[in-house]
């Protein structure tokens, strides 16, 4: 919006013209900054989904309210943050948000706004609308509403096919655990005894079905009826090299190998063991945090001689 005014000055020797113009303008409008705020010593996921800038950006549900500063010890806490920002825009301008299912957790008033995420979902759009009256230096007053333009915003570079400024989040919460493969890692045995064991290559996913990155997986064993529990059973809690460890999902939502074995001490007969085998997503401690999958763990000892039931399973 412009004020202008225009003088023409006669020149009897220049044939040409001079134009002066004298104004003043307010300019609004443009494209949004979206950013993520990452909480300290948690682990970072990549700021858009896939580590793709042109994919939406990418945010946690971890079952908190994002209001909520209380979490239990040991449990992981979730990019709940999204903020979005104009820019500069001219003094009275109006902001009207829209963040469809996000929570609004604070608002400047000055194009600024933080939002979280209370449920899983996506993409979900977040759009401003800036309005200004403005009355220019001759008293001329008008008025003028527009949309951000942040999805029709070129990335930079621009390759072959155009991409565009996402201006939407996803909110992904744990969902499942799935087995992925499995592979022989057998202990030595003691004299005179047996042993078995496997590794086992798991993947989390959201909600979706969508490989889930940046959140820690904890395990716990408990007894099963009908089995035996195994003796002396070693997990991440009790891990001797590494105490307490856990797994962080990686971009493609695997999690590195997880080892279980047993060994029979002479003399036989001997008993297969058995036990339930839980998991728990955002969580190190197994406190808190997100049930993701449970399963039968069995370890059968077979004979001496590594007969074909020799070995672990987990269904």
């Amino acid at each position: 919006m412009c004020g202008i005014l225009l003088r023409h000055a006669d020149n009897s020797i220049d044939k040409t013209p001079s134009v002066y113009v004298v104004g003043n303008c307010a300019v609004i409008g443009g494209p949004l900054t979206l950013a993520v705020s990452d909480p300290p010593n948690q682990p970072v996921a990549p700021v858009h989904d896939g580590d793709d800038p042109s994919k939406p950006i990418h945010l946690q549900y971890f079952g908190f309210d994002p209001t909520s500063t209380a979490t239990p010890t040991g449990t992981q806490i979730p990019r709940f943050v999204g903020s979005a920002s104009t820019q500069n825009q001219p003094d009275d301008t109006f902001f009207l948000w829209s963040y469809g299912a996000l929570t609004d957790l604070y608002e400047d008033g000055d194009g600024f706004i933080i939002l979280g995420a209370s449920a899983a979902g996506g993409p979900i759009a977040v759009s401003c609308t800036m309005s200004l009256t403005f009355t220019d230096m001759y008293g001329v007053t008008a008025s003028l509403s527009v949309a951000d333009d942040t999805a029709q915003t070129p990335l930079q570079p621009v390759g072959q096919t155009p991409q565009y400024t996402p201006n939407t989040f996803n909110v992904h919460e744990p969902g499942s655990l799935t087995l992925l493969s499995k592979a022989s890692a057998v202990p030595s045995p003691p004299s005179g005894g047996t042993s078995c064991g496997d590794n086992y290559y798991f993947q989390l996913l959201d909600t979706t079905g969508v490989p889930q990155t940046a959140v820690w997986v904890q395990e716990a064993f408990d007894a099963a009826a009908g089995n035996t529990f195994p003796p002396n059973l070693q997990t991440n809690m009790n891990n001797p090299v590494n105490p307490g460890f856990k797994w962080t999902s990686d971009l493609q939502g695997n999690l590195t190998n997880d080892k279980i074995s047993a060994l029979w001490n002479p003399p036989a007969p001997w008993s297969n063991y058995g036990a339930s085998h839980r998991f728990r997503a955002a969580t190190k401690t197994f406190v808190g945090g997100l049930p993701v999958a449970t399963r039968s763990a069995q370890w059968n000892y077979g004979d001496i001689n590594n007969s074909p039931s020799h070995g672990t399973t987990q269904n």
